[in-house]
C-alpha cells in the first residue's frame, strides 16, 4: 500500500517542510522587504509641513428654507480654493467657514453662495488661529 511505503513517508516530510519555508516567508515578506510606502513616510517626517494659519468667518445667509438650501450653500463654499471647513445652520440661517485668508476671501464667499441662490453678508470675523 501507499502509505506502508518508506518512500512515500520520507516524500511527505520534505513536502511539509517546503511548504513550512514558503509559508514562514510569507508571514515574514512584509518585515524583511522594505515597501515604498515606509520609504516616503520617512521622507515626510523629515520635512515637517508648516500650519496653515486660518481664520473663520461667520456670515448671515438670506433665502435658506430647507436642507437642501443647506446643502447647495455648502457646496457652494467648499469648493473655493482654501476653505477648510463649512457649517452651515439653518436657523438661525449662518454659515460659519474655517479659511486659509491666502487662498481665499470673505468677499469670494459671498459672491459663490449669491450666484448659488443665497445671498450672504458678513456678521463676524474671527482673527488667526495657527
Amino acid at each position: 500500500s501507499y502509505c506502508a511505503n518508506p518512500k512515500s513517508d520520507r516524500i511527505n516530510k520534505i513536502s511539509l517542510w517546503i511548504v513550512t519555508v514558503l509559508v514562514l516567508g510569507l508571514i515574514a515578506f512584509p518585515y524583511v522587504v522594505p515597501t515604498g510606502t515606509a520609504a516616503s513616510s520617512s521622507r515626510q517626517t523629515s520635512q515637517p509641513r508648516q500650519p496653515v494659519p486660518t481664520k473663520q468667518v461667520v456670515l448671515k445667509v438670506d433665502g435658506m428654507t430647507c436642507n437642501g438650501c443647506v446643502l447647495t450653500v455648502n457646496k457652494s463654499l467648499k469648493k473655493l480654493p482654501g476653505v477648510l471647513n463649512a457649517s452651515i445652520t439653518l436657523k438661525p440661517p449662518r454659515a460659519t467657514v474655517e479659511y486659509d485668508p491666502t487662498k481665499v476671501t470673505p468677499e469670494q464667499m459671498i459672491r459663490a453662495t449669491t450666484d448659488a441662490g443665497y445671498p450672504a453678508s458678513v456678521l463676524e470675523t474671527e482673527g488667526e488661529t495657527p
